[in-house]
């Protein structure tokens, strides 16, 4: 075991965490700014019923499905 070695590391994966939340915020913002519709789906997520939120889930996994078919055509 090395301590250097295992300090870098966490910093690298402090660096790389620190770098998705960044993205992951970005990539919110702009879908909220091409969508503002999502804001009210957002913001109301938390007082939805389990079934309602399994519902759009099952929808939106959906159109997700339906892109790889068509990627791998």
């Amino acid at each position: 075991m090395n301590p250097l070695q295992d300090d870098a590391q966490a910093l690298t994966n402090k660096e790389l965490t620190g770098n998705c939340k960044t993205c992951s915020a970005t990539y919110s913002a702009t879908m909220l700014q091409k969508h503002p519709e999502l804001e009210q789906i957002l913001s109301g997520w938390g007082e939805l019923p389990d079934h309602i939120k399994q519902t759009i889930q099952t929808l939106v996994g959906t159109i997700t499905i339906a892109n790889n078919d068509n990627v791998s055509k």
